[in-house]
Formats: C-alpha cells, sequence, structure tokens
C-alpha cells in the first residue's frame, strides 16, 4: 500500500508492507517511499488472536504500545515524553493519546466512509482525524493533521492506523468475510 498526499501528481510519502498473515503476529513496516528498499521509519507488531496491545517502533530506536482500553472503547497510545524547557524535572515520563471513534469524517467526499477515527490526547485536542472504507474493501482512506507535527511523530500516527485498520480487517476476515478471510489467518 502507498500513501499519497491528495495531490497525485507527487511521489508517494509512505509505503506498508504487512507481513506474517499466515501466523499469530503481524508486523507492519513503514517506508519512507514507495520501494521496500528504502529509509524504514518504524514498525507496529501485534498478535491477532491473544492481545489487545500493539508495539511501536520508530526508527531512531523509541518504542511505545497502544493497549485497547475496553470500558472507553478507544485505543490509548502512549510516547516517552519529550522534556520542554522550563519543564520541571520528574513529570510524567510519557504522554498518552487516543484513538477514538468520532462522529464527524475526516473527509466529507463520498458517501461510503464506515470507519471515522480520532487522536486525541488527554485535554482531547485533537492531532489527527482518519475515515476511510471498511478494511478489506477498495475504498480508501482520507487523514487530516494537525499543523506543526514533526516528521516523526506523523510517521508514528500513519503507522498506528495502519496497524488499526489491520487488526480491524483481520478480526472482520475471521468472521466470516470470504473475500478477505484467505489473508487473516
Amino acid at each position: 500500500m502507498e500513501i499519497s498526499t491528495q495531490s497525485q501528481h507527487e511521489r508517494p510519502l509512505y509505503s506498508i508492507d504487512v507481513s506474517g498473515l499466515f501466523s499469530d503476529n503481524t508486523e507492519i513496516t513503514l517506508y519512507t517511499a514507495p520501494k521496500k528498499d528504502d529509509h524504514v521509519l518504524g514498525r507496529c507488531r501485534f498478535n491477532k488472536f491473544r492481545t489487545s496491545e500493539m508495539q511501536i517502533s520508530s526508527n531512531n530506536g523509541a518504542s511505545s504500545r497502544m493497549t485497547w482500553i475496553k470500558h472507553h472503547e478507544c485505543y490509548r497510545w502512549s510516547i516517552p515524553r519529550k522534556s520542554q524547557i522550563g519543564e520541571k524535572a520528574g513529570g510524567q515520563e510519557e504522554k498518552y493519546f487516543l484513538w477514538k471513534s468520532s462522529e464527524e469524517p475526516a473527509s466529507l467526499k463520498g458517501n461510503r466512509v464506515h470507519q471515522n477515527l480520532e487522536l486525541c490526547d488527554m485535554d482531547d485536542v485533537v492531532y489527527a482525524a482518519y475515515s476511510g472504507g471498511a478494511p478489506g474493501t477498495k475504498n480508501g482512506g482520507h487523514m487530516l493533521l494537525r499543523d506543526g507535527l514533526d516528521e516523526e511523530f506523523i510517521a508514528m500516527i500513519v503507522l498506528t492506523v495502519c496497524g488499526l485498520i489491520e487488526k480491524e480487517r483481520q478480526a472482520r476476515a475471521r468472521k466470516g468475510n470470504y473475500t478477505i478471510g484467505m489473508l487473516a489467518y
């Protein structure tokens, strides 16, 4: 899969490779351009059957995790907190974000939006919004990002939403959707 800006004349920003489709563990790798031999930006790993946790790692070695919070019906994603100038030492070591369902689609184009997600922090500041077709369909998705985000954080946002989409695609396939079922086990 390739991820591009809205302008179709530019080369893709990222490409995604999903491996482990026939094992218990799935790994999604995010690359900088359309070819797999390009620079790796990060990876997302999860067990498709036994856990609701995803391990996210960036190319600089930073590691984080994303976990399903059942009673809030959202995924909580934590990343190591970067200390800011003037910030007290010994503060919170991680910054938490939530991927949760939203009512508004990220794009009003098209009429077949099936999945609307928002990434916000614990103060409900929205960093990204995703809307797209149901996982496993040919419908693409649309993502809006907040201005001023650094490149590494944007790559991690893209990687986490890809993990959520792939996990949902595999779950739908195991429930009997034959057209995508062969790739879910």
